[in-house]
């Protein structure tokens, strides 16, 4: 199996689709505590990356909190 072929199948260039949607729709102060959805990916109520999902949701200064 090709290394690109075991991205494919293990939703690995799904998850970079989603990444990419969410920082797109990043704000300053987030939208909102527990807020995250993207049914037009198919992503379900998560981001599949941690902090992602709590800069989406809480802006920057979650993020930051949350790598502090």
């Amino acid at each position: 199996m090709s290394v690109w072929a075991y991205f494919q199948h293990a939703g690995v260039i799904h998850r970079f689709d989603i990444w990419q949607e969410t920082i797109a729709r990043l704000t300053w102060f987030g939208h909102g505590f527990g807020t995250f959805a993207l049914p037009m990916l198919g992503a379900g109520d998560h981001a599949h990356n941690g902090l992602l999902e709590v800069a989406f949701e809480l802006g920057a200064p979650g993020a930051v909190l949350a790598v502090a």
